[in-house]
């Protein structure tokens, strides 16, 4: 017997800053909560990190943020 049951709805905006937050938090995480070097990665000013980081509703502390950085090249770009 086949049930037919529909997809739950996703918000195309919620999705976007999930993956946003998700991002900013990779970059806090490799940059131990330095938010100019995390800005840096993410190659956005210092300041519109900071204005998303509020949208977000997150921390600039690492630990709080609790993401393991997956690309381990993260300090590759934080040198160059």
């Amino acid at each position: 017997m086949e049930t037919n049951v529909e997809p739950m709805p996703i918000s195309l905006d919620d999705r976007v800053r999930e993956f946003e937050a998700g991002l900013i938090r990779w970059a806090l995480d490799a940059t131990h909560g330095n938010k100019s070097k995390a800005a840096t990665l993410l190659r956005v000013k210092r300041s519109t990190l900071g204005d998303r980081i509020k949208r977000c509703g997150l921390s600039a502390r690492a630990k709080e943020n609790a993401c393991e950085p997956r690309d381990r090249d993260a300090a590759n770009l934080l040198a160059s």
